[in-house]
Order: structure tokens, then C-alpha cells, then sequence
């Protein structure tokens, strides 16, 4: 409310030069607390063209990366558009020596790139736009925490999309020590995204670990989250409904009847769609997939795959339809053996998407 009342204040009075650093704050850390993100997104843009128009640079590009950091977190843009945006952007902070917030952002870039298939190793950030000890090593020597924090971050996000649980086991821990960083951007919408990933980090491991003790706490730890996003959601939070039902459906698969989580699989997937959150809505097939494969029923478990696959590639993340791609190749070559009499020495992948080891 009062940052939508300091920008009517602003252009009533005509002080356009504030309005990109206005709309920076209010559509980074406030609108989404009661708007969509489409809402953020469309407002951020607005806001890099008056910063432009007014010579306020520095918070008009940060206004094109909060729009950027928008599409990607709601998925409703497709990643192709967004890596092309912020490849203007890098080009524009090059020019104004914006050396700090480059350090920052470059992780951004290059997981979208990683997404893409942009890259040697989908699960390390190094490609065109950074290599991952470069920036590192520059962070360090700039005593920029905040970049630092980023690339661990993104690190953790990417390993995450891949399913790769003990790479992202890896990444959090790293990302423990900014903690600070992490009070620092406080409200923005990008932490929500974080604390999902962190949550479905959490369930997936605890689904792997054959250790009962290590199984409860971090089932505890999904709950917790879960439950300050269904509040946030509860109060407003409109970008939260789609999260929310997915990690309340994979926490049901801890304890649920296979019908039961079938159905809420189905609302979930029904919610991200409604919410046109593309990326959200391919995890969410991604996960059905591989619980109504092992669970209920072979063929519609690999509808789920395909259709997951199907919305990666629409997205645009290109590498990770390739990895739910080889996940569908899989599964069809055991059934084929399974089908043939049972080849002794075949692919045994009952769940290929939690397919790392569940450790300690």
C-alpha cells in the first residue's frame, strides 16, 4: 500500500528521476507480496524505460534484471527471451563499469544458459557468460559477498532442476555460510522461489534416506517451509499457490494412499497451469511421473514424463527435456526387458528422478 502511494506521490509531483528507483523497490519487494508476478514484470520494464529516459541508469538496469528474474521465478517467459534480455543487459553494465552488480547477476545468466543446454556440464556454472572459479575468484578479490552468495545459489537451483541431490546436498551447505545475504534481500520475490527449491530438496531426500531419523528431520524441514509459504499464500502472496500445492503433494507421497496422491498430483499440476507458471508445472509432471510409475500404473506414469518433457522444451530449457528424455528412455527399456522375460543385467532405475544416493 504505502509503496504504491510513494509511486502516485512521485508522478503527481512529476519527479520522474526517482520513478525507475521507486519501482525497483516497490515491483521487486512489495507488489508480489499482493500481485502476480506478471504484475512485477510488465512494471519492472516500465521502470528500465524511464530509468533510461532519465539517466538514471544503474536503477533502470536493475529494473530490466528484477523484470528478467520475474519471468524466470513464474516461468511464464520463455527462457530464450529471458537469456536474450539479460545478454543486452550485461552488454549495458560492461559500458557503465558496473563491475559489482555484474559479479552478482552472472550466475543468473548462465544457469538460464545451463538450462538451455548452453553449456559443457548442465551442473556447473561455467559457459559464456562466467566460468564458476573466474567469478569466484573475482568475488573474493572485490570482497562481494553478495556474489558469492549467487553463485552458490544458482549452483543450488540447477543442481536441483537436474535432480542431482548430493551436488545440491554441496551447494546448500555452501550457501549456509551467506546466511546474512539472504536476511539482506529479505521480501523479494526470488527468495520465495529459493525456499521452494530448498523444500523439494528436502522431501526428495528424505524419500531416498533408509534412515528413519534422518527421514523425519528433513520431512520437519519441508513442513516448516510449507508452512510459512501456505501462510504467505493465505495472506496474499499470489505467486505461492502453485508452490504450495506441489510440496503439499510431496509431502503426502510420504504418507499418502496412491489414489489420494494421484489426485492431488493432478490439482497441483491443474494449479500451475491456471497460473501459466510453465517451469513449476513440468516439475510437478515430473515428480507424478515418477510416483505413479513405481506406484500405480507404468504407461501413465511415462504420460506424465512426456508431458513434463513436452514443457521443458516449450520453456525452453532445452537440456533438462533432454535428461526427462533419457529418464523416459530408460523406464521403456526395462519394460521392454520386463516384457521379454527379464534380461538379466538391466537398467534397474524404479526412480530414476531421485537418482542419487540418499548419504547421510
Amino acid at each position: 500500500r504505502f509503496g504504491k502511494l510513494a509511486l502516485t506521490m512521485q508522478r503527481q509531483l512529476g519527479h520522474r528521476d526517482f520513478e525507475a528507483r521507486m519501482t525497483f523497490i516497490c515491483y521487486g519487494y512489495l507488489s508480489h507480496l499482493r500481485r502476480p508476478l506478471s504484475v512485477s514484470y510488465e512494471r519492472n520494464i516500465r521502470g528500465y524505460d524511464v530509468g533510461i529516459e532519465t539517466g538514471t541508469n544503474e536503477y533502470a538496469l536493475l529494473c530490466a534484471l528484477n523484470a528478467c528474474t520475474a519471468g524466470f521465478t513464474s516461468g511464464s517467459k520463455p527462457l530464450a527471451d529471458t537469456e536474450t534480455s539479460l545478454r543486452n543487459i550485461f552488454s549495458q553494465l560492461g559500458v557503465l563499469n558496473q563491475h559489482f552488480l555484474n559479479l552478482i547477476y552472472l550466475p543468473f545468466w548462465q544457469s538460464v544458459l545451463n538450462l538451455m543446454g548452453e553449456s559443457d556440464n548442465h551442473l556447473i556454472l561455467s559457459g559464456e557468460a562466467m566460468s564458476i572459479k573466474e567469478a569466484t575468484q573475482a568475488a573474493m578479490d572485490a570482497n562481494n559477498d553478495m556474489a558469492l552468495y549467487s553463485i552458490q545459489k544458482y549452483s543450488f537451483i540447477v543442481t536441483t532442476f537436474f535432480c542431482e541431490w548430493q551436488e545440491a546436498s554441496c551447494r546448500l551447505k555452501s550457501m549456509e555460510k551467506f546466511k546474512k545475504m539472504r536476511s539482506t534481500v529479505g521480501n523479494h520475490f526470488s527468495v520465495l522461489a529459493l525456499e521452494f527449491f530448498i523444500a523439494l530438496y528436502n522431501i526428495a531426500r528424505a524419500k531416498l534416506t533408509t534412515k528413519q531419523r534422518r527421514k523425519r528431520k528433513l520431512i520437519a524441514r519441508t513442513k516448516k517451509i510449507y508452512r510459512g509459504l501456505k501462510k504467505a499464500y493465505q495472506e496474499g502472496v499470489v505467486m505461492c499457490g502453485p508452490i504450495v500445492s506441489i510440496l503439499q503433494v510431496e509431502l503426502l507421497s510420504t504418507y499418502g494412499t496412491p489414489s489420494q496422491v494421484y489426485e492431488a498430483y493432478r490439482s497441483a499440476i491443474a494449479s500451475a497451469h491456471t497460473d501459466q507458471c510453465m517451469h513449476f508445472e513440468a516439475i510437478v509432471n515430473e515428480r507424478a511421473g515418477a510416483y505413479v510409475l513405481e506406484n500405480i500404473d507404468f504407461d501413465e506414469g511415462m504420460l506424465f514424463y512426456g508431458r513434463a518433457k513436452q514443457l521443458y522444451t516449450e520453456w525452453g530449457a532445452l537440456a533438462k527435456a533432454d535428461h526427462v528424455g533419457f529418464i523416459l528412455g530408460c523406464h521403456s527399456l526395462n519394460q521392454k526387458q520386463i516384457i521379454a522375460g527379464g534380461i538379466p543385467g538391466r537398467i534397474d532405475i524404479p526412480n530414476l528422478l531421485n537418482s542419487q544416493t540418499a548419504g547421510s
